[in-house]
Formats: C-alpha cells, structure tokens, sequence
C-alpha cells in the first residue's frame, strides 16, 4: 500500500521511565499548510534542512529523496548500490552540525555523510567508530559521537564492566574520528525469544 505524504512531524525521545509513572501524552499539531504530490511506501526517518527542505528515507524502496515544500517537489539523492554515493538499506537520518547528516547503511557496512542534500563522504566500513562497533547508531551528541548499544561481552566489550545479567546493553558514545567509547549506561534489553526446530 502506498500512501501520499502531507506533513512530516517526528518527534523522537529517549527517556527511562517505568511502567507505572509513564503516561500517554496528547500533541496537537496545527492544520497542515503545504502538501506535496508524491508517495511514499515506508517513510522510516525525516530530517528537516536548514534551507527548509526535508529528507526522507523510503525504507521500503531503499531510497533517499529531497523535497522542497516551496515547489512541491522530491528528487532523489544518491542512488541504490555500493560504489561511492550509493547505498542498499538507508534507515535512520542522524543530525550532525552544520547541516550534515549521517545515513547508516547497514547492507554495505558503511556510513553515508551529508551535507545538505548532497553526498559528501562515504565512510568505509573500517573506519575507527564502525570498527568499533558503531555500524548502526542510534543518535548522535551535540559534538558529533555517535550513540550506539552493545551486548555485554561482545565483540571484546568492556570486561571491567560487571554484567547484572544477559538480558542487559551497553550504552555507548564513541568519537568518530578514533573509535574511542565511552560508557554511558547499562540498558535492560528487550525480551527475545529463539525456537529451535529439527527433526522429529
């Protein structure tokens, strides 16, 4: 199913807050003062430039756009692949300073980085911070270190960090330019389950 888009507003937090004190909050968001004439499948992530123009992530067709609310247009940056420029799985668009974004693509093990609307650097796969275990990042800090989890042991993780048990992640922040991170916190990860089926 494809939907036509109208108005982005994506609001993303990250609070701990338990069960009992959480509460629903309502936002009202005015009439909407512009459309645009394009479809998407699955918009996965929104960042607004500061020229106003909006990048989306159409995660189902593995692309990146640029739309202009003044014209009423989208074009899409970069294309699919994995030569300089090219990306197979966008997902995520994370704010960076100076109108740079950086565009994890998790199928080619890399990072895309923007500035504007335009590609700027690719950033291979043995670059310190993906090295390190950065591939996929959350978020970014106001001074440009990706926020990532980890499990507790993997991948050589901190072992002076005591494990309060397996159900448990490492919150990380890891600066780009060496890889060097830095615990923030220990997060209780989310319940999973794994069957295994065999022969009979």
């Amino acid at each position: 199913m494809r939907h036509r888009l109208t108005l982005i507003l994506l609001c993303t937090a990250i609070a701990p807050v338990s069960a009992q004190t959480a509460r629903a909050r309502t936002i009202a968001l005015p009439p909407a003062v512009a459309t645009l004439p394009v479809e998407f499948t699955m918009v996965s992530s929104v960042r607004e430039l500061a020229d106003g123009r909006v990048l989306v992530v159409d995660q189902q067709e593995s692309k990146l756009v640029v739309t202009d609310w003044k014209t009423g247009t989208a074009m899409q940056v970069g294309r699919s692949g994995s030569g300089p420029a090219e990306y197979k799985t966008p997902n995520a668009l994370i704010p960076l300073a100076g109108d740079s974004t950086l565009l994890p693509d998790m199928a080619n093990g890399r990072w895309l980085l923007l500035h504007g609307a335009s590609m700027a650097v690719t950033i291979a796969q043995d670059a310190p911070a993906i090295a390190a275990g950065a591939r996929r990042p959350l978020g970014a800090d106001s001074l440009g270190r990706v926020i990532y989890t980890k499990g507790l042991g993997v991948d050589g993780g901190p072992s002076s960090i005591a494990a309060p048990g397996s159900d448990s992640l490492l919150l990380l922040r890891a600066t780009r330019a060496t890889g060097h991170s830095d615990t923030i916190a220990i997060l209780r990860a989310r319940d999973a389950f794994i069957r295994i089926e065999g022969p009979k």
